[in-house]
């Protein structure tokens, strides 16, 4: 017995370090395509862009094209009996403010650039999509800081979605971009990597849960004295232990209704396994450090009291955290 745990131990570090170097293989062979929208020039169109962005119905219309993208990019997941060896494919969503522009690009692996591509094109028909080189924030006399943000809660749980907001929430972000000084850069980065099927299963059963809450004890399992407490209403009241697993009847307040709603909501949906790191530069950490906050800042807009939050790690490895982002790794920093 002892051998055979020996044997699977060995062979799944050997896979785990396979995933790491098919990792490595596609980071040296990326494609960084930036995406232009072009300009409205006539007055009509002006008019109706204008007009898309008047209302919160218009902008969540705007917003949800930008939903259906990313729902296609989902179909980049490798179902084929090799992904045992390969892993799955990564792509990077960066926003980048340098030289006074605020930047938006995809980074993939040049194997599924083409894929890309065309799902941007159907999407957004108008977009003009350049193949260039990295792009630099730094200086020579910069000062780098970096950041890493993390979920509270497992991904169960749901932060607010355009859905749930009065404003387009990206500008929250480009207002904290708009205040940079032509020296001084920012990016934000999101790797992401299609998420297999199924874990929408813990999803609904917390959505369930929810709306049927379950009658629960005052004492836990462990608990001797929840078990001598179960004991004695078995015997004094003809309690059936099994009561305890049905849901209790409950009325459920309004907002925890539409939390439950939300997490149905999400679980219709394919998802991703999704890092996000911030890089900034000026010519003090003090500066580089406002900067980064003020972008950070821009993320609690997404909190959700009922569901998850972000929150920035009190210990961070920054140089990780920057050869990580340069690379644009779908793997999180070491301490």
């Amino acid at each position: 017995m002892g051998i055979l745990l020996l044997l699977f131990l060995v062979g799944w570090a050997a896979l785990a370090l396979w995933h790491v170097k098919e990792d490595w293989d596609r980071e040296k062979d990326l494609v960084f395509l930036q995406i232009l929208m072009p300009k409205k020039e006539s007055k009509e169109d002006k008019e109706i862009e204008s007009e898309q962005y008047s209302s919160a119905k218009d902008f969540k219309v705007v917003i949800g094209v930008m939903d259906h993208l990313f729902q296609s990019l989902h179909s980049l997941y490798n179902s084929r009996l090799n992904r045992i060896i390969q892993g799955q494919p990564f792509f990077s969503v960066e926003y980048a403010a340098l030289a006074g522009e605020i930047l938006f690009f995809i980074v993939c692996p040049r194997r599924i650039a083409h894929l890309i591509e065309k799902q941007v094109t159907s999407f957004y028909p108008d977009a003009i999509i350049d193949q260039v080189e990295d792009y630099n924030i730094f200086t020579q006399q910069s000062v780098v800081d970096a950041d890493i943000i993390h979920p509270t809660k497992s991904s169960v749980f749901t932060f607010k979605t355009y859905q749930q907001l009065k404003s387009d929430p990206l500008n929250n972000i480009t207002n904290a971009f708009s205040k940079l000084k032509v020296d001084e850069g920012a990016a934000i980065q999101f790797i992401l990597r299609p998420a297999a099927q199924g874990w929408q299963k813990k999803v609904r059963a917390k959505a369930r849960e929810l709306i049927n809450p379950k009658k629960t004890g005052n004492w836990g399992w462990w608990n001797p004295i929840g078990w001598i407490s179960a004991i004695f209403d078995m015997l004094t009241t003809n309690a059936n232990p099994m009561d305890a697993e049905k849901p209790s009847g409950e009325r459920v307040s309004q907002g925890t209704e539409e939390y439950s709603k939300s997490l149905d909501e999400k679980s219709s949906n394919p998802g991703f396994h999704c890092i996000i790191r911030i890089l900034t530069s000026a010519h003090s950490l003090d500066r580089a450090a406002s900067i980064r906050e003020g972008v950070t800042a821009a993320f609690t807009q997404f909190n959700d009291v009922h569901g998850n939050n972000f929150f920035r790690p009190h210990f961070k490895n920054q140089r990780g955290i920057l050869a990580r982002f340069i690379r644009r790794s779908p793997r999180r920093s070491i301490l």
